[in-house]
């Protein structure tokens, strides 16, 4: 299984830090960057065997921090995206994972999880099928990618808000890609929709499969177990709780 950390923008809302430095390797703590978290986890895990991670801005700092940390513990492969600063999310996944034919997971490169969440790829998913891992919360905020439900199926994710739906949770950035058919089906509509769509979040593929009447299964997690570092609010937060949530 591999692991996909989408790492190539340039961090705008965590300006001035993001100046200097890639938002990846913002650091929560004296010890660990944002995407330390992510590596070590991974490196835990029974089922990763390689990590990929797409970089654009400032990419040689990531590159070179990766490579001096954590290159003897697994094996990584750094996929470069030139078009960065002018194409969305969605087109760095597409450099992720166009060339995976093996089970991989998905993640954002501003957002620390911890290890409940490859806990759950290593015991509890065990069905070939597509999963997005989500978190229920007591108030959902504008900046939130929303998970709506018709029944108890996702009909849309979307930062917007939208009445007629339910939410069934906050989606954590973090999705899994299991079986051969599901790897091929998920390259090939990327692939096609990236050519009419080729900058917005990477989250609009999924809503492309669901166009398409294909299921995506929510997997839910406490909310307490991942943090997306958007702002310098949100840093100082998890400053606040690193090392408790480093050891959860």
């Amino acid at each position: 299984m591999e692991l996909v950390i989408l790492a190539a923008g340039k961090g705008k809302r965590l300006r001035p830090i993001t100046n200097d430095i890639p938002k990846p390797l913002v650091k929560v703590n004296k010890n660990m960057s944002i995407v330390d978290f992510q590596i070590l986890n991974a490196i835990g895990s029974k089922n990763i065997n390689k990590i990929n991670i797409v970089v654009g801005y400032k990419s040689d700092e990531i590159k070179n921090h990766v490579i001096r940390r954590f290159s003897d513990k697994i094996d990584f492969n750094f996929i470069y995206n030139k078009s960065y600063d002018k194409k969305g999310a969605i087109y760095s996944l597409w450099l992720g994972i166009k060339d995976i034919n093996d089970d991989y997971v998905i993640t954002n490169g501003d957002t620390i999880y911890n290890k409940s969440f490859f806990e759950l790829i290593d015991d509890e998913i065990k069905e070939d099928a597509i999963y997005i891992i989500c978190s229920k919360r007591d108030e959902y905020k504008k900046d939130d990618m929303k998970i709506y439900s018709v029944g108890n199926c996702i009909c849309k994710i979307s930062k917007k808000f939208h009445d007629k739906y339910n939410i069934l949770g906050a989606s954590a950035g973090f999705c899994f890609i299991r079986g051969s058919d599901n790897i091929n089906l998920f390259r090939n509509k990327l692939n096609y929709f990236i050519n009419k769509k080729p900058n917005c979040y990477w989250h609009n593929s999924l809503n492309f499969l669901i166009d398409n009447n294909l299921e995506i299964i929510p997997i839910y997690i406490n909310n307490n177990c991942w943090h997306e570092i958007d702002t310098i609010g949100d840093l100082k937060k998890i400053k606040k709780k690193s090392n408790e949530f480093l050891s959860m």
